[in-house]
């Protein structure tokens, strides 16, 4: 029994159209699917139907997380575990999200909706776009940045460690590196794959979604994404650059509708099953988080922004 992997996020667009555009001509997502008030996108090295969710909504954010899991027997443990833990359960039927089975809908204590399933329908590749590697589900997309598959989600919190402790504890996350600040709990980053993380917790003094993000295929395709950002009237409010933590390379920009992206890559994996969490403290700042490049401001008031804000020589 495990959650295997992050599957898709939904994201409330109060400009869905301009959303659209943006996802779809600048960020290369493909469109799967369209409906009256929403459009299912997905990257092209992505496997599952669609990854990105776009919904007309009032006000920017996640309206919900989602993550999928090995079996669809999971569900009814995992159920069960967030129930004891102080959060309601709904239960989705199969096809409440097309091509999605059996899923549940909870909270935590991150202040987001989050989902878990076990099925979603792999994408339908037509022939003129299917590549012939086939370990590959279609052919690499040139229509702007062409991201190649969803990577992560990073979350604002006022209680990052009670959030930490909850994905750990109930959904079986891994803790791989975390920032303590004189002594408080202000990053953790937290994995169930090989990757340094799915989800970030981030200090703040609300809950809100800070960013999702999509994966380039190699670190020499950033200075492209930047060049497309900007030819686009982008402003790139972080990066292009290098993280310590995760050691990978940066852009962050936001779309339309408000809402934080960043365009990701490099990194590193980890193998170890007896990994210890790498701890970073106010001694490695701003090189924790901006190891080199434009730094970016956060836009809650953080108890510690001016670390956070800090550009490394």
């Amino acid at each position: 029994m495990a959650v295997a992997t992050l599957g898709h996020v939904e994201l409330n667009c109060p400009d869905l159209d301009a959303s659209f555009r943006h996802f779809h001509d600048v960020i290369g997502l493909e469109l799967e699917r369209e409906e009256a008030d929403r459009y299912y996108l997905r990257a092209w090295g992505d496997w599952h139907a669609y990854t990105l969710v776009l919904t007309e909504a009032d006000e920017p954010g996640a309206a919900h997380i989602a993550f999928q899991v090995e079996d669809e027997t999971d569900l009814e443990e995992y159920a069960t575990r967030i129930e004891a833990s102080g959060y309601d359960v709904r239960w989705l039927e199969p096809g409440a999200e097309p091509g999605q089975g059996t899923a549940i809908r909870f909270d935590s204590p991150a202040g987001q909706e989050f989902e878990l399933f076990a099925e979603m329908e792999w994408v339908d590749v037509p022939d003129d776009k299917r590549s012939p590697l086939k370990n590959q589900p279609q052919k690499r997309v040139e229509r702007g940045i062409g991201v190649r598959r969803i990577d992560h989600v990073n979350c604002y919190a006022p209680n990052v460690e009670e959030c930490s402790e909850w994905f750990q504890e109930v959904l079986d996350f891994n803790l791989r590196e975390e920032l303590v600040l004189d002594g408080h709990p202000t990053g953790k980053w937290l994995s169930v794959t090989p990757i340094v993380h799915e989800i970030a917790f981030v200090d703040d003094d609300r809950h809100h979604f800070n960013h999702v993000a999509y994966y380039l295929k190699d670190a020499t395709e950033l200075d492209r994404a930047a060049d497309i950002l900007k030819e686009h009237d982008v402003h790139l409010k972080g990066g292009p650059g290098h993280h310590g933590i995760s050691q990978a390379r940066y852009i962050y920009h936001d779309e339309p509708s408000g809402t934080e992206v960043e365009v990701f890559a490099g990194g590193y994996l980890i193998f170890e099953p007896n990994w210890q969490p790498i701890t970073w403290t106010e001694e490695d700042m701003p090189e924790a988080l901006y190891w080199w490049g434009k730094g970016r401001k956060f836009s809650g008031a953080h108890q510690h922004s001016d670390a956070f804000e800090n550009e490394p020589e």
